[in-house]
């Protein structure tokens, strides 16, 4: 799932936005979390954490597991 989404990450890296004033880059950080945990509170809060752990560190990043 995360090369995948690493895949997604690098596809929105690589677009840009024509504009009037000239091009726009955008990147995208993105938490993922996988698991068995019936759960579904547990499982977004994990993301939601990996999330902000990929902000933190850089931005424009995948941070999961």
């Amino acid at each position: 799932m995360v090369c995948r989404l690493e895949s997604l990450r690098l596809a929105i890296e690589g677009c840009i936005l024509t504009t009037a004033k000239g091009g726009l880059r955008y990147t995208v950080s993105i938490g993922v979390a996988a698991s068995d945990m019936p759960e579904v509170s547990r499982l977004l809060k994990l993301a939601d954490e990996r999330l902000y752990h990929a902000k933190q560190h850089g931005r424009n990043q995948v941070c999961g597991g």
